[in-house]
C-alpha cells in the first residue's frame, strides 16, 4: 500500500530565520513573546523546528504504507495507531521475545544453560514475525551434547513448541536476500503483517513459524550459563524495543 504524507516544512530554504545558537539564547525563546510585534525570523524558527518534527513523522507514517494528513485528523490518528504499533496488529515488537521470567535477584532468565540443557523458562511471551502472540506456561529444554563448538542461534518454533538451534544469518528487508544461505531466516518488511521465511534448501523456501530466542555461544566446558532479555540487535531494525539477549555467568 502507498503511503502520503502532507506535512510540509515551514522555511525550507532558511530565509530570515535565526541559527541554532542564536535561537538557543535568544530571550523570546526562553520568555516568550511580549505584547506587540513577534520578530519574524524567531517565528520562522519556531515554525521551522515544528513543522521539521511533524514532517519527519509523516515521512515515518507514509514510509509504512499509511496516510498523514491533515484534512482529516480520524484518518491521521488511525494511521499513527497503525504506523506506531506492531505492523498495524498490535503492540509488542516482532520475531522477539517481549517478556520472560526473572530469578531471585529481579534478573531476567529467559534461558539457562546447565551442563548441555539448554531450558527456555517460562512463563514468558513472544511475537512472531506476522503479528500472532505465544504464551509459554511451561518450560522447554533442549540437548545441546551434539552441538559442535561455535555461536548458535536459538528459536523458538511456535508450531512444535520446542527450542531449534542454528548457524545462520536473519535478513530484514523487502527484497529477497541474493546470498542466504541454508537455514538462513528472512523477515519479509515487503507486506503487511511481516512474513517470516526460512531457506531449507537451496531450491525449497518455506514460511518459517521460528521467533528469535536467543544468540549463544557453545563451548567445551559448558559453562552454566543466563541469558537475559534487552535489545537484540538482530532486531533493532524492526522494533528498538525487541528483547536483546547477552550471555552472562550465573552468580
Amino acid at each position: 500500500m502507498a503511503g502520503q504524507n502532507d506535512f510540509l516544512i515551514f522555511d525550507e530554504n532558511n530565509e530570515n530565520i535565526l541559527t541554532q545558537q542564536q535561537y538557543a539564547s535568544d530571550e523570546d525563546r526562553i520568555n516568550g513573546f511580549k505584547k506587540g510585534l513577534a520578530r519574524s525570523n524567531v517565528k520562522n524558527k519556531v515554525l521551522k523546528q515544528t513543522s521539521t518534527m511533524v514532517a519527519a513523522l509523516g515521512e515515518v507514517i507514509s514510509d509504512r504504507g499509511y496516510i498523514a494528513t491533515d484534512e482529516d485528523k480520524n484518518l491521521l490518528k488511525n494511521s499513527i495507531d497503525k504506523a506506531f504499533s506492531l505492523n498495524g496488529n498490535g503492540s509488542f515488537p516482532v520475531f522477539c521475545f517481549n517478556s520472560g521470567p526473572v530469578d531471585e535477584k529481579g534478573e531476567a532468565v529467559l534461558i539457562t544453560l546447565k551442563g548441555t540443557s539448554l531450558i527456555q523458562n517460562a512463563p514468558a511471551v513472544c511475537t512472531s514475525a506476522d503479528g500472532q502472540t505465544f504464551y509459554i506456561s511451561e518450560s522447554i529444554s533442549a540437548d545441546i551434547s551434539g552441538l559442535a563448538n561455535g555461536n548458535y542461534k536459538c528459536y523458538y518454533n511456535t508450531e512444535t513448541n520446542g527450542l531449534e538451534l542454528y548457524q545462520n544469518n536473519i535478513y530484514i528487508q523487502k527484497k529477497e536476500p541474493e546470498n542466504w544461505q541454508v537455514n538462513d531466516i528472512w523477515i519479509d518488511t515487503s507486506v503487511k503483517p511481516y512474513k517470516s521465511k526460512q531457506k531449507k534448501s537451496n531450491v525449497e523456501i518455506i514460511d518459517s513459524s521460528l521467533v528469535m530466542s536467543a544468540d549463544i555461544f557453545s563451548t567445551e566446558t559448558n559453562e552454566d550459563l543466563t541469558i537475559d532479555i534487552r535489545n537484540n540487535p538482530y532486531n533493532k531494525s524492526l522494533e528498538p524495543e525487541c528483547a536483546n539477549i547477552e550471555l552472562s555467568n550465573v552468580q
